[in-house]
């Protein structure tokens, strides 16, 4: 039964309004558990506009969906027909809906749900071609100025991490009592298929595309130079999203073809994951680390920059998995060669830390941002 607590909040209805809800990347997955506990747990309707969404979810009791195109794969174009398209149905709802946005593809949301801050996720792309550089600088400019104003009007904001909440109140002056941090939740531990021999079989997860961001670039010479060191053995996996025609030809550049391996965009991130022995992530801006926390979740030691919202969970425990900010090649060729010298010992560090994690279900984050909606917007008065 629902807890009396958030009955308020589960018996409202709801309009969410999100680029994604599918098993993919941290922001589309939180919005899927949101909205599968809405179903499972609360009484009111539940009306989702969307881009993308997994089949499964047009299952789900209660949840009405509205699909919206993405013309040509714009995100500034999508974001402006996704908008329309919630501000024509929030015209026939109940005025009791809550409304819920991600960042700023929605300026009229009294909760809006960031799971990154562009006023600090810089550009990244200095190797791309001209035009998609001005194209990459464009859509930040206006990603920018569409997430002060949509995070500007909410009543509460709700952060993924620490580090994004630093960030909003940093960088958009949002007050520090608008923000209810929320961690994201965990599928239940699953055993790493993975020998405990060392560190031969990397993994990179995380979006392509002509940005560097997610650090790839750094991951993939940091392998030229074990290589060059004399190893052997050592492959690189790489998943995610996106063109992968620069990282492709920067693999050949450093004569690393036959050690890296890219697998695109995939839906079971944990089957991947448990034959890895080390994920990578040298991440030069990362709002929280949905991917490192499976990893750990699942046994896998994982390597990360110190920047990610994800790292005081790691601190504590495994300081020895966080890379100090913008280490070059060099630092993440000896962190990776550490992790393989002390794979054994690692691996029973990060059993009990992604046991921790693994505690905090979906269930329990989508339940917690309920309630923090209910304390926050239902009940300030």
């Amino acid at each position: 039964m629902p807890n009396s607590r958030i009955s308020k909040a589960l018996d409202a209805g709801w309009l969410i309004v999100t680029g994604g809800a599918h098993q993919r990347g941290g922001q589309d997955r939180a919005n899927l558990e949101l909205i599968r506990y809405l179903s499972t747990e609360g009484t009111g309707r539940v009306d989702v506009v969307v881009h993308e969404v997994t089949p499964e979810l047009e299952s789900f009791r209660r949840v009405h969906l509205s699909r919206v195109a993405r013309p040509l794969g714009s995100t500034i174009l999508g974001e402006r027909l996704l908008e329309a398209a919630a501000s024509r149905l929030q015209r026939h709802l109940d005025p009791s809906t809550i409304v819920l946005a991600n960042g700023g593809n929605y300026r009229h949301a009294g909760v809006n749900w960031v799971h990154s801050v562009h006023a600090v996720w810089p550009v990244c792309d200095d190797d791309a071609p001209v035009h998609r550089r001005l194209v990459n600088r464009l859509k930040k400019a206006d990603a920018r100025r569409r997430e002060r104003t949509a995070v500007g009007a909410a009543s509460v904001v709700i952060a993924n991490s620490e580090r994004t909440a630093d960030d909003l109140t940093r960088a958009l002056g949002v007050s520090p009592d608008r923000i209810a941090v929320v961690r994201f939740g965990s599928d239940p531990a699953v055993p790493s298929d993975a020998d405990t021999a060392g560190s031969e079989r990397l993994v990179f997860v995380g979006a392509l595309g002509w940005d560097r961001n997610k650090g790839l670039d750094v991951a993939l010479q940091a392998l030229q130079l074990l290589v060059r060191g004399g190893d052997e053995k050592t492959t690189l996996t790489v998943a995610g999203p996106g063109t992968v025609e620069p990282w492709v030809a920067m693999t050949r550049r450093l004569g690393l073809e036959g050690r890296v391996h890219f697998v695109g965009a995939i839906d079971d991130v944990s089957a991947l994951l448990r034959t890895a022995d080390l994920l990578v992530s040298p991440v030069r801006y990362e709002a929280y680390g949905l991917a490192i926390q499976e990893a750990l979740v699942h046994g896998v030691p994982a390597l990360v920059s110190a920047n990610a919202g994800i790292v005081p969970l790691l601190r504590a425990s495994a300081p020895q998995l966080v890379v100090p900010d913008g280490s070059g090649p060099a630092v993440w060729a000896e962190a990776i060669a550490a992790a393989s010298r002390n794979s054994s010992q690692l691996r029973s560090v990060v059993a009990q830390l992604g046991a921790n994690l693994a505690q905090r279900t979906w269930t329990a984050m989508a339940s917690e941002l309920v309630e923090q909606v209910d304390r926050r917007l239902l009940r300030r008065d």
